[in-house]
This record gives C-alpha cells, sequence and structure tokens, in this order.
C-alpha cells in the first residue's frame, strides 16, 4: 500500500522488539524479576519515545510547508487509525459482561480514554489501555499546543515538560497515601507522570538535525560503545534499589529515557550496523506492523491463570496470533482504505501529502 513507502527504517523493528518486551514479561510475570522497569513498562516506554519522535516529524513537515498544521486532517487520520481496531476489541470484551466476568461500568475508563488514572475500577483484562491512554492524551494535546503557541515556543514547552515531569513523579512518591502497588502505578501510568519520554521523543524529531553537526554527539553517534552503553543504562534501570526511589523518579527515568531516544537515533544514522540489520529482518518488521494489534489482545492471553484454559501455553500464544492477524488484515487494513477514499473526498489536496505513519501503539 501507498504507507509502506513512507516507513523508516528500523521503526517497525523497534516496535517488534517493544512488543515482544511486553508480551514476554506477561508470559512470564513474577517468575524472574520484580522490578517494573525490567518487565513490560519499558516495551511501552519505547513505544512513547516512537510515537514523539514520529507525530512530531509529520507536524514540524507540514508546519514548515504551510506555516500551520491541519488538525482537523490530523485527527481525522488519528481516529481511523486507532478506532477501528480498539473498537473491535472492546466490542468482543463486551460479550464477557453476559459470563458475568466483566460488568458494563468496567468499560467506561477505556471508553473515555481514562484508564491512566481510574485504573482501580477496571478488571485486569482492560487494565493496558492505560498506555492507549496516554497516547490518545498525547495527540490530543501537543499537536494542539504546537498549533497555538508556535514552533518557537512548543521547543520551549517540551523542555518545560522534561524538567518538570520528574517533579510530578517525585511528588506523587512522597505525597501518596496509596500503597505501593497504586504509587506504582500512579507514577507510571498517569500522563502528568509519563509524557516526558514522549517529550523526549519529540524533541529527537526538532534538534535532530542540529545534534547532527554537534561533533561531540556525532561521536557518540559513530561508537558503537556509546550504544552498548545506553542500552545498559535502559536495562540495568530494572535493578534500581527501593531505598533510592526519589533519586530514580528524579533522574533515573529521565536518564532512561534519554537512553531510549538516542538508541533510536543511534539505530537510524548507522543502518549498516548488526543490531540495525536486525531491526530490519523482515520478520521481526512485520511483527512490528501487527505491533497494536498484538498489544491489544496479549492482556488476555498472556497472564497465566489455571482456571482459563486461553491463558495457556500453546494455545495462548496460538490464539493471540490468530486475533491479531485477524484484527490487522481485516480491521485496520480494511477501515486504512476506507479512510484514504474519505480523505480524498473531504481534504482533496491534502489528502496526497504528509501521510501519517502508524502510531506506535
Amino acid at each position: 500500500m501507498k504507507e509502506k513507502s513512507h516507513r523508516i527504517p528500523s521503526l517497525d523493528g523497534l516496535r517488534a522488539i517493544s512488543i515482544l518486551i511486553v508480551v514476554i514479561s506477561h508470559f512470564f510475570y513474577g517468575q524472574f524479576t520484580d522490578r517494573p522497569y525490567l518487565t513490560g513498562n519499558l516495551g511501552v516506554r519505547i513505544f512513547f519515545a516512537i510515537s514523539g519522535f514520529l507525530i512530531t516529524n509529520i507536524l514540524i513537515n507540514e508546519f514548515e510547508k504551510d506555516s500551520k498544521i491541519n488538525l482537523k486532517l490530523f485527527y481525522f487520520r488519528r481516529a481511523f487509525r486507532i478506532f477501528p481496531a480498539y473498537l473491535f476489541f472492546l466490542g468482543f470484551m463486551m460479550i464477557f459482561t453476559i459470563f458475568g466476568s466483566l460488568v458494563p461500568s468496567d468499560f467506561f475508563p477505556p471508553l473515555t480514554y481514562t484508564s491512566n488514572y481510574l485504573f482501580s475500577s477496571i478488571p485486569r483484562e482492560l487494565q493496558h489501555t492505560w498506555s492507549l491512554a496516554v497516547e490518545e492524551q498525547f495527540y490530543l494535546i501537543f499537536p494542539f499546543v504546537l498549533s497555538f503557541i508556535g514552533l518557537i515556543r512548543y521547543k520551549k514547552f517540551l523542555v518545560l515538560i522534561l524538567l518538570i515531569t520528574p517533579l510530578f513523579r517525585v511528588i506523587t512518591h512522597l505525597a501518596s497515601s496509596s500503597n505501593e502497588i497504586e504509587k506504582y502505578i500512579s507514577i507510571s501510568w498517569n500522563f502528568h507522570n509519563t509524557m516526558d519520554i514522549l517529550a523526549t521523543g519529540c524533541l529527537l524529531a526538532l534538534y535532530r538535525d542540529e545534534l547532527h553537526l554537534n561533533g561531540f554527539y556525532r561521536k557518540m553517534l559513530d561508537s558503537k560503545f556509546c550504544f552498548a552503553s545506553t542500552l545498559f543504562i535502559i536495562f540495568s534501570a530494572g535493578y534500581f534499589s527501593d531505598d533510592y526511589l526519589t533519586i530514580f523518579y528524579l533522574f533515573g527515568i529521565s536518564l532512561m529515557n534519554l537512553s531510549i531516544v538516542f538508541c533510536i537515533d543511534w539505530l537510524l544514522v548507522n543502518q549498516h550496523s548488526a543490531a540495525a540489520k536486525l531491526t530490519n529482518l523482515r520478520p521481526l518488521k512485520f511483527i512490528g506492523v501487527l505491533s497494536y494489534s498484538i498489544y491489544l489482545w496479549q492482556q488476555i492471553f498472556a497472564f497465566h491463570d489455571d482456571k482459563l484454559p486461553w491463558t495457556h501455553f500453546p494455545l495462548n500464544l496460538i490464539l493471540l496470533s490468530a486475533f491479531s492477524l485477524f484484527t490487522y488484515y481485516f480491521v485496520e487494513k480494511t477501515l486504512l482504505v476506507r479512510r484514504q477514499n474519505l480523505e480524498k473526498e473531504l481534504f482533496a489536496e491534502k489528502s496526497a501529502k504528509n501521510i501519517l505513519e502508524p502510531s506506535v501503539n
């Protein structure tokens, strides 16, 4: 399809790695580590970084070309990209209300994209919608702010987010009276505690050309040691000490965010490296293309439950693959064709420009 030519090398492979981190961590939940940032949350953070980078690239290209952003077109494309598969998933899950395992009120947070704040009122089968809520809040806020305040102020806005988000995390950690699990979820899921990873991806898109002209940064991009070191920082974050949570929430997560974004840029620049070749392998790219559908369905099948046969290996893997493939080919791709036709009718000349890269949800 036409959108294929607009895909950036390595990013589908990175999506695949992200979703595999999520799925594997859920398959083996609690068996290897109880450290939250070594599990599925890391995979989601990589998604967020890619999303911030891609969406900003698209918006800036349009802004520099037309001196404005067509928000109607942006939200039209986002709606057709996100809603069909999501509503199909929620519609399927509503079947479980018949058997009493779910109730209608469970669907209020997912349908309103507030799961990242109303997490205590939704069952485990729908809890993963918190990240979709964060993405949707990002789509609603960041492009609007860019359109409203302009590019120069928008850069300052993103830097401000990088500075204040760690403070929000520390305030939540120190002031919250919730139990430790709810406190961790608030810090990991609330938009105001998570938006800096999205902003970091946005800043890479905005300053990438300037960074590549900087001699020191260029040496970092040319160094395999720097790439390996940042990978170590990312994965070692799972072993932070509980005695230093305040320091971790203030500095550690920010360092991890910068490391994730640096690794993305390193892979985009070093396309002949072994790591980039890995991310461009056809099977991995295919998993990346399916990543949104996989993410929607993995919550049902990945968490093992002795009483639920569809959570047992290998049936869970077979069902996850089948539902993901069906959703991608018969929902996502079908509605993409419909979107492209409607776009030509509704937006005329705009329909042929700036075709939006699929989301990283």
